[in-house]
């Protein structure tokens, strides 16, 4: 049987329990650390005892898929933001975490993109991120939890809908699926790029 404290909203007790900074996005965890400065829990509702990044994680995101553990990319133990967090396997976790002097000679992130220009940001720390891997993974959780919200009727609604919120058919030639299998526009994914493209132009980040 899980030991822990009983709450009615765990969520809501873990966020009591959360400093949100707006200069880095981090949250930091206020409450008990063990000694490698992760946060740690101990709720009935979460099956016990847990650290605390964890936990966020299965609630806010979902359950950490088996084999993978989640990795800090604000390199910030205390940290419990889901969007700071990214499953990954044990030997990558340990590969992100080479010496610091490593980390900045890099001229390109894990899946090829140039750190360079607008495309890399740092955070306060010094650990450098890849702006385009970022909202990437942002936009996939998006569309992973647009396909999991109940919309009117059933749990099928997103996939059920013939247009696109911005009205424009989900026909054969205007459709195209991405990597999460969520259904996208070609029409509206268009829009974006030439409004991206605009941008640039203008010395703008897109």
């Amino acid at each position: 049987m899980p030991r822990g404290i009983t709450v009615d909203d765990p969520l809501t007790h873990l966020l009591e329990n959360v400093t949100k900074d707006i200069s880095t996005g981090c949250w930091n965890w206020t409450a008990s650390r063990n000694r490698y400065g992760y946060g740690t829990v101990s709720l009935k509702a979460i099956g016990g005892h847990k650290l605390v990044h964890v936990a966020m994680h299965e609630l806010m995101v979902g359950p950490v898929p088996e084999g993978l553990e989640l990795d800090h990319l604000c390199r910030n133990r205390s940290c419990c933001n889901p969007d700071h967090l990214e499953p990954v396997t044990h030997a990558e976790n340990m590969r992100r975490g080479a010496p610091y002097w490593a980390e900045r000679t890099r001229s390109e992130c894990q899946r090829g993109h140039a750190l360079a220009g607008t495309n890399v940001r740092t955070y306060p720390n010094g650990k450098r991120y890849c702006v385009t891997c970022r909202l990437e993974r942002q936009r996939i959780r998006r569309a992973e939890a647009r396909s999991k919200s109940p919309g009117p009727g059933s749990g099928s609604y997103l996939k059920s809908r013939t247009h696109c919120p911005q009205g424009h058919a989900y026909d054969d030639r205007n459709t195209y699926v991405d990597k999460t299998g969520s259904r996208q526009c070609r029409e509206c994914n268009r829009t974006r790029n030439r409004m991206r493209r605009a941008a640039r132009k203008q010395g703008v980040p897109a």
